[in-house]
């Protein structure tokens, strides 16, 4: 007689096991006639797993002498989400009077696979999605996509780096060639050979090949002469053979100055500062100043907005309203200015703000006794009570009746 097991499945992501909540869990097992047989879908909840399945399992009784049948069932089973990728579980065991947890990795799809596009007519924002394996669509709502868009000309579609600056790329690479060709000279001009007679006509080689005597001597001459390991070599010149070089340009005496430019400009695409790509002139002095300007400058914008989008879309409504936000910690990178985070430390302590333990925790040092009391300093009080500590003041204390 047919007994019944029951199975439950965890879909998490990452190496950190975040739970995937929203999944679409599919159980199926192969019929008689070829097709499949689906015994029950469900979605997986905040804690990224789902309601126990009763599925069918043979008796134990069955497996309890040789030769009889195995004590389990094979399903199938199918997690699918639009931001992942299709996850598949063949043979999956379920035995009767036990209850089998399966744990499933949902890996997250490329960025490249997912495009905003704008409804004609409503002016909508939608995001059309592709499974890359089985090629399936999904149109997705903005509230379940974190797009934190770059350059844009638009505001939904963004610009690539590569493709904003594919025109210094090309100059770039133009350069790098000049530079490998400059090299594979020497590092010298090019000349001209001069003879004051007449090379003649072409030659037939013996296999046939025509060629001129010009070229013939070119030929040698670079053989002899070119590439960075045939530098200064002593040139022997006969048969009334002159050789001229041409002077270097004064743009070509500054290539390495190019060079710089070109750097500069991949600073500028990506806005990092010269002294991140080893460029520019820094001293240590300036270290620290450098590191404050990186993080004003290149990560708080995107920063800002990711804190944005994060929390308007990872939180609910009722989260925000009780003052719920996102925020990115920086101090770690402001970590090399000692002087301002000093005195930050000392002005939120004494305005109450932060506590000795809060100060440490930010400094990843442990709590210490005491350290949850906050301080304040009696020079600054409440306007309402302004009046009465002024005239204690003034009388001295007030307990002996005496006046100033």
């Amino acid at each position: 007689m047919p007994q019944t097991g029951s199975l439950v499945v965890r879909v998490f992501t990452s190496q950190a096991q975040l739970p995937v909540s929203g999944a679409t869990v599919i159980i199926s097992s192969p019929s008689e006639d070829g097709r499949r047989k689906v015994f029950s879908i469900q979605t997986t909840d905040e804690s990224g797993g789902t309601q126990p399945f009763q599925l069918e399992a043979p008796d134990k009784a069955l497996s309890e002498g040789p030769g009889q049948s195995v004590p389990f069932s094979d399903y199938s089973l199918v997690v699918e989400h639009p931001e992942y990728y299709l996850a598949t579980f063949e043979k999956l065991q379920v035995f009767p009077g036990v209850e089998t947890v399966q744990n499933m990795e949902l890996i997250p799809l490329p960025p490249a696979s997912c495009e905003p596009v704008i409804e004609p007519g409503t002016g909508k924002l939608w995001y059309l999605a592709s499974e890359p394996k089985s090629g399936r669509m999904y149109k997705l709502d903005p509230a379940d996509i974190l797009h934190f868009k770059a350059y844009s000309h638009d505001g939904v579609r963004g610009v690539s780096v590569l493709h904003r600056a594919q025109q210094t790329l090309r100059t770039a690479a133009a350069a790098q060639s000049y530079e490998q060709a400059l090299y594979e000279s020497g590092g010298r001009p090019s000349g001209i050979l001069k003879t004051q007679t007449d090379l003649g006509s072409e030659i037939v080689l013996d296999d046939g090949k025509r060629i001129q005597p010009k070229d013939i001597i070119r030929q040698e001459w670079e053989k002899v002469h070119a590439g960075a390991g045939n530098s200064f070599r002593v040139a022997v010149l006969d048969m009334g053979l002159e050789y001229q070089p041409i002077a270097m340009s004064n743009a070509d005496a500054q290539f390495v100055e190019n060079k710089a430019v070109t750097i500069a400009d991949i600073s500028r695409f990506f806005g990092v500062q010269l002294y991140k790509l080893g460029e520019g002139k820094q001293s240590y002095s300036s270290n620290e100043q450098n590191n404050i300007e990186f993080c004003v400058s290149t990560i708080q914008p995107t920063i800002t907005q990711m804190e944005f989008e994060e929390t308007f879309k990872l939180l609910t409504i009722s989260d925000r309203r009780r003052g719920m936000e996102v925020r990115h910690n920086m101090m770690a990178l402001l970590r090399g200015d000692t002087a301002s985070r000093g005195a930050w430390y000392r002005t939120m302590r004494e305005i109450s703000v932060y506590s000795p333990n809060d100060i440490r925790a930010l400094e990843d040092l442990p709590d210490v006794p005491g350290g949850d009391t906050r301080y304040a300093s009696l020079n600054y009080v409440p306007l309402e009570d302004f009046r009465e500590l002024s005239w204690r003041r003034n009388a001295g204390g007030g307990e002996k009746g005496e006046t100033t």
